[in-house]
C-alpha cells in the first residue's frame, strides 16, 4: 500500500489524487474515511455526555468502505514487510486547538491487542505537539489520563471537534441501473437516496430550495431541465425521472444508461450535503468520471468548483481523467478559482524500483496562475495523447515514404 515511511498529503478545498493503477490512491481515500470514522465515534460519545477514554476506541475495518482495505493485521504486514511485531499503523494530522488558540499536530498509533482481534486496530499511543515539534501531551495505552486535568481538556479539545459525518465517500460502483429503487435495500445508492429523501423532507432552509444545485447542473450538462424523485403509487420504492423543459413526467433515469445514472449519484451526494447545511463538509469521490464522455468529464471540474465556491463543500477526488485535470487548469488561468484552492497529487508505486529514480511515492504538483503545471505528471497521463499522435504521424509518414 505505502512504503514504510508512510505518505504525507496536503489537503485543499479541491484535492485531486491521480497516478498509476494500484499505486495506493484508493487506500489514501479509504484511510481518511477510516480516520474520520474513528474521530466520529469520539465525537458521538461527547454529544451523549459519555466519558472520553481514548484507548477504548478502535479503527473499524469491518465497516464499508473500510473493509475493502483488508484486516488491520494484513494492512500492517503490507506496510511493514519486515519485523512486523509491535509495529503500529500511525496517523498524523494538523488541527486547530481552541484551548491553545493555535494549530497543533496530533499523532495516533494503532496496534492489535495480543492478536486477539486481527480485524481492527486499537489506539495504543497518542501525542500532541505544537507545529514546531514541541511535545504538549502524550499518552500510552495504560496511562490514566484523568490524573492530568489539563491534558484531558487538551485531548477533548482536539479530539472531539465536530467531525461526525464531515467526510462522505462515494465509490465508483455506487449505482445499479433500475426502473424502481426499493428503499428497503442496503446497497450504497439506496442508503444515499434514503438520506436525500429524509433531508429534503426535513429541509427548512429559507435560503435554499431543494434540488436547486442538482437541476442547475442537469441543465449545464445538457441532459435535461430537472429531476424528479417520487415514491411509486404502491410505495414500493422511489422512481427517478429526468425531465426535459416543459415536460411533466419525463423519462425514467434508467433509460439514459449507466453513465448518466452514475453522474446522478454524484449530483445527488452534493445536493444532500447542501440540504444538510453543515458548515464544513468534504466529499470523497472515487472516479466520478467513470462511463462519462470527455466533455462531461470537463464539466465535472466546473461543477466541483461551483459547489465549493457557492456552498463551501470540499472534495477529495480520485481520478484518471485528463479532461478533469485540464479543465481545472483552465479555470485557474481564467481566475475562476485560485491555485491555492487546488491540490494536485500524483501517486507513484510504493515500490521505489517501479518509479523514476529519486522520486517520492507522493508528489504534490502546483498549478501556476496561468494554469501551467510546475512539474510534469507521471509518464502516461497527460502526455499519452501526444505520444499517440506522434506515433500516428510517424506511421503516416512511413506509409507515404513507402
Amino acid at each position: 500500500m505505502f512504503d514504510q515511511e508512510g505518505v504525507t498529503i496536503n489537503i485543499r478545498p479541491i484535492t485531486i489524487l491521480t497516478g498509476c493503477n494500484s499505486s495506493g490512491k484508493s487506500s489514501i481515500v479509504k484511510s481518511l474515511v477510516l480516520l474520520n470514522d474513528f474521530l466520529s465515534n469520539i465525537q458521538r460519545d461527547k454529544q451523549n455526555n459519555q466519558p472520553i477514554r481514548l484507548h477504548k476506541y478502535q479503527l473499524d475495518f469491518t465497516r464499508k468502505p473500510n473493509n475493502l482495505l483488508g484486516s488491520f493485521q494484513k494492512i500492517r504486514h503490507r506496510s511493514h514487510k519486515s519485523d512486523t511485531e509491535n509495529q503500529p499503523i500511525s496517523f498524523a494530522y494538523n488541527v486547530h486547538s481552541h484551548l491553545l488558540a493555535e494549530d497543533v499536530r496530533v499523532t495516533l498509533d494503532f496496534n492489535d491487542r495480543d492478536g486477539s482481534d486481527p480485524n481492527n486496530g486499537y489506539l495504543t499511543g497518542f501525542s500532541i505537539q505544537d507545529i514546531k515539534g514541541k511535545l504538549l501531551y502524550s499518552s500510552r495505552e495504560n496511562d490514566e489520563m484523568t490524573s492530568d486535568p489539563h491534558g484531558q481538556q487538551l485531548v477533548e479539545d482536539v479530539m472531539t471537534q465536530d467531525m461526525t459525518d464531515s467526510l462522505a465517500y462515494v465509490s465508483s460502483t455506487t449505482v445499479n441501473v433500475k426502473r424502481l429503487y426499493p428503499l428497503e435495500s442496503d446497497d450504497e445508492f439506496t442508503r444515499l437516496l434514503h438520506q436525500y429523501l429524509t433531508a429534503a423532507n426535513a429541509c427548512r432552509r429559507t435560503d435554499y430550495t431543494p434540488n436547486t444545485f442538482m437541476n442547475l447542473w442537469v441543465r449545464h450538462f445538457g441532459i435535461g431541465d430537472h429531476i424528479t424523485i417520487e415514491s411509486d403509487p404502491d410505495r414500493l420504492g422511489a422512481v427517478i425521472r429526468l425531465c426535459m423543459e416543459g415536460e411533466r413526467h419525463g423519462a425514467l433515469l434508467s433509460d439514459f444508461g449507466y453513465g448518466i445514472t452514475q453522474l446522478f449519484a454524484v449530483l445527488l451526494r452534493i445536493e444532500l450535503a447542501i440540504l444538510e447545511g453543515k458548515t464544513t463538509m468534504t466529499i470523497a469521490f472515487e472516479e466520478p468520471e467513470i462511463h462519462l464522455h470527455p466533455r462531461f468529464q470537463s464539466i465535472l471540474a466546473e461543477m466541483f468548483v461551483d459547489a465549493y465556491k457557492t456552498y463551501n463543500i470540499q472534495f477529495i477526488i480520485e481520478t484518471h481523467s485528463e479532461y478533469l485535470v485540464r479543465r481545472l487548469q483552465t479555470l485557474i488561468a481564467q481566475e475562476i478559482i485560485m491555485p491555492d484552492d487546488i491540490a494536485l497529487i500524483y501517486v507513484y508505486d510504493a515500490d521505489p524500483e517501479k518509479r523514476p529514480m529519486y522520486v517520492p511515492q507522493i508528489k504534490q504538483i502546483e498549478i501556476s496562475t496561468d494554469g501551467r503545471l510546475t512539474e510534469p505528471l507521471g509518464s502516461g497521463f497527460l502526455d499519452e495523447a501526444n505520444n499517440l499522435s506522434l506515433d500516428l504521424l510517424r506511421s503516416m509518414k512511413t506509409g507515404i515514404t513507402e
